[in-house]
């Protein structure tokens, strides 16, 4: 048994693998807790993964293997030697992330289960093969009584994770730090979200919330391992390209509900956390979960969670405020480097931190974050039904985003009018919202708000256009709550634009 008290530097042992997968995901499907788990809640850790017989354990873990099968580590073709050292970099990678979470920035403990799971304190980590598309996941046991919704967790990690990706990520690293923090997201929900048990704990209304974040987490082991040239964790970079994902696909919520998606989006929505943690200190995500601690899940909404971005985010102007300078810093990698280094200069609300890769990546691809639709720009009356595919056209709730060029002929005064298609459901003031962004002659960047008319069922915006090599962007986006947006039918909108100048009106 190796005891770990501190983070070793891992021995350069070289194996194969036989599975080379990319991301995990997490299964969602919610059932009641069963009559016999409540009647023997001891009893019921015989559920936990089984025939695992060998265990080493660190200063918090206890990581549980096999050497016979197909759960053996590193594959079943491994030897024992790459076997046994997968199992040492499980270890390394979870006490660094302790290291990382909990004991530099205080992240509450995770939830352990006494001495009912691995037979001691530590929190227990289970290294076994697991659904293909899948790298590891945080699990749920029963409560400790009918009437608590307090409970411990443990992490199943799959036996064939890379150590190093396309991106320069380690795979490994990045999903032991992923689920790591779900457990510590679980210390602050208490699994009030759950699912049933032995199924992935869902501690958050948004997926976005919980997903973005523990990918967020995942960052912080390459900040101070790059230079010590140790392991830099990339991994995360994959999420550029992710489809449907948040630069290819904006149109979909920016808080997704936990239910809407089983894609990779909310995971996406990492680039959203990392802008908070670089406008604001990394210490905001704590913050944000702090505040959304809660014990009984039917105080839980993503309107909920909202709201306490919005008091969180009040000095910089509030959720809405942060939210545009957001998408306003994914729109400006399209720039050239030229004009990126002045809009640095001038607006650095503006900028992402990685931007360099980013802008790498996404110039390769044009048009990301994606425009609405693609390659498109206004110049007249424009019919989303009739001029796009139906994805392009639709905003969801809450934080969907749509970006359309503006292309006025000549110059003058305008009058731009978003009307939502027929048969829409009655919109209220933050059901849909334009931001126009123009570009300066001296490179400068202005911008005009505007929010739904409910009397005139319309949004409009009054503005001159005095150069026309100057390009003009809209942002069209929602506040909604999706909770609301959905009872009330309108979870997806659509819109038609019209642009003519405004004396033909």
């Amino acid at each position: 048994m190796t005891n770990i008290n501190h983070i070793p530097t891992p021995p350069p042992i070289f194996f194969t693998h036989s599975l080379v997968q990319t991301r995990h995901a997490f299964v969602q499907t919610r059932h009641a807790l069963s009559l016999l788990l409540l009647l023997f809640p001891l009893l019921s850790f015989a559920q936990r993964p089984q025939n695992l017989d060998k265990h080493r354990s660190t200063q918090h873990f206890r990581v549980h293997y096999t050497l016979d099968g197909e759960n053996r580590p590193a594959g079943i073709q491994a030897n024992t030697q790459a076997a046994e050292h997968y199992v040492f970099m499980v270890q390394h990678y979870l006490e660094e992330a302790y290291q990382k979470l909990i004991t530099e920035r205080n992240y509450k403990t995770p939830i352990t289960d006494g001495e009912e799971g691995g037979g001691n304190d530590l929190y227990d980590i289970y290294i076994q093969g697991i659904p293909i598309g899948e790298n590891g996941q945080t699990k749920a046991d029963p409560p400790s009584d009918y009437n608590s919704s307090q409970t411990s967790t443990y992490i199943v990690i799959s036996n064939q994770l890379p150590l190093e990706d396309i991106y320069g990520g380690n795979a490994l690293a990045a999903t032991a730090t992923h689920e790591f923090f779900h457990a510590i997201q679980n210390a602050y929900y208490c699994s009030a979200l759950a699912a049933h048990s032995y199924a992935a704990i869902k501690t958050a209304k948004s997926s976005s919330l919980r997903e973005g974040t523990a990918v967020w987490a995942e960052t912080l082991l390459s900040q101070k391992d790059q230079q010590a040239k140790r392991f830099p964790n990339k991994n995360y970079y994959s999420y550029l390209n992710t489809s449907p994902g948040l630069l290819t696909y904006p149109a979909k919520a920016l808080l997704v509900h936990e239910e809407a998606h089983a894609s990779q989006y909310a995971y996406s929505t990492v680039f959203f956390w990392l802008y908070l943690s670089e406008q604001f200190g990394e210490d905001i995500i704590q913050k944000i979960w702090e505040a959304n601690a809660v014990n009984d899940k039917q105080r839980t909404s993503i309107e909920e969670e909202m709201n306490i971005l919005d008091e969180l985010l009040a000095e910089a102007g509030g959720l809405q405020t942060v939210i545009e300078n957001f998408y306003i810093a994914l729109y400006l990698l399209q720039k050239d480097a030229t004009s990126y280094m002045n809009y640095q200069k001038q607006y650095p609300k503006w900028i992402l931190k990685e931007h360099h890769f980013y802008q790498q990546f996404t110039q390769k691809k044009r048009y990301l974050p994606a425009l609405s639709p693609e390659h498109a720009p206004i110049s007249t009356n424009w019919d989303c039904q009739q001029k796009a595919s139906s994805r392009h056209c639709e905003l969801e709730a809450m934080g969907g985003l749509g970006i359309h060029h503006i292309s006025p002929p000549d110059t003058g005064k305008y009058l731009l009018k978003v009307t939502p298609l027929l048969g829409t459901p009655a919109l209220q003031t933050n059901d849909l919202i334009a931001l126009l962004l123009q570009e300066t002659a001296n490179k400068t960047i202005q911008t005009q708000r505007t929010a739904f008319e409910i009397s005139s069922n319309q949004l409009t915006i009054t503005f001159e256009h005095n150069n026309m090599e100057t390009p003009l962007t809209l942002f069209l986006y929602r506040l909604s709550s999706p909770e609301l947006a959905q009872l009330a039918g309108k979870n997806r909108i659509q819109y038609q634009i019209s642009l003519q100048k405004s004396n033909e009106y």
